[in-house]
Order: C-alpha cells, then sequence, then structure tokens
C-alpha cells in the first residue's frame, strides 16, 4: 500500500498511516488545501519536514512528485532526503506535452 498525503488530516495521523511500502506527499495539493497557490509556502515545507522526520523514524521511504524545473527540483528533492522520486503529476504533464507541442505547431504552421 503507498498512501498519498495531501492534506492536514494525513499529516496529523502519519503515525498511524505509516507502516507501509512508502509514502507520496502531494504538495500542491497539500498547498492548495491549505489555501495556498504555491507549493513553496512555510505550511507546506513544515509538514513536508515533519513527514521526512516521522518517515526516517519508522524507516519509511518518503516519496516526492518532481516538477519542472527538473534540475531544481531534482536536486532540493534529493537534498531534502528524498528516497524514491516520481517525474510529474498529471496536470504539470499534460502542461509539458500541450507546451511542446504547442512548440512544433508554430514551427510548422
Amino acid at each position: 500500500m503507498v498512501p498519498l498525503i495531501e492534506n492536514q488530516k494525513s499529516v496529523d495521523n502519519i503515525e498511524g498511516i505509516l507502516g507501509v511500502d512508502f509514502v507520496f506527499f502531494g504538495g500542491r495539493d497539500y498547498s492548495m488545501s491549505c489555501g495556498f497557490a504555491q507549493v513553496n509556502n512555510p505550511k507546506t515545507q513544515s509538514a513536508r519536514e515533519l513527514l521526512m522526520e516521522k518517515c526516517d523514524e519508522y524507516d519509511v521511504p518518503l516519496a516526492y512528485f518532481l516538477y519542472a524545473p527538473f534540475e531544481e527540483s531534482v536536486t532540493n528533492s534529493i537534498g531534502k532526503g528524498a528516497k524514491v522520486l516520481v517525474a510529474g503529476g498529471d496536470v504539470s504533464l499534460m502542461l509539458q506535452i500541450c507546451t511542446e507541442l504547442r512548440k512544433v505547431v508554430d514551427k510548422v504552421a
């Protein structure tokens, strides 16, 4: 089982959730559930730190979603101790695909 942590209730109950293969932290959805439009905010950073601490305590890897720019996202995630990296979510991958398609269409048309 691999739970997805996306809101404060999940963060508050993390010790009862652990005992799984690994845990995903959905930083973007967590941020939005707390009223923030951006992932980089103090509440999300604090939740991520708490989750990492608890996951380390229970020896459960915490997975990080990566977002473009990927070099920055990968570097930050590994620097913060991530052991599982997931490249993008549905919205970010769709945006990347549409952006690339638009470049090709603009070049050809």
